[in-house]
């Protein structure tokens, strides 16, 4: 186990904490090979692609495209 590995683990984890049901642990996570590595790029295709919702400068971001989304992000 990375210590890149177990971080993006438990960061993931600390979203999804369910109240009650499936727990998943870090060694399983790493085990099953659940981490992938994306180019820098792609993440600031992500960006690209969710425009601000307004003009102004704190707006939170949205995707108008879903498809688009889905074919250059996801494949």
């Amino acid at each position: 186990m990375s210590d890149v590995e177990i971080d993006f683990h438990k960061t993931w984890l600390g979203f999804v904490q369910p109240v009650e049901g499936l727990v998943f642990s870090i060694p399983v996570l790493v085990d099953a090979g659940c981490m992938e590595r994306k180019p820098v790029a792609l993440q600031q295709r992500l960006r690209e692609l969710a425009r601000p919702a307004s003009p102004d400068p704190g707006a939170a971001r949205q995707f108008h495209d879903l498809d688009q989304l889905l074919a250059e992000i996801l494949g």
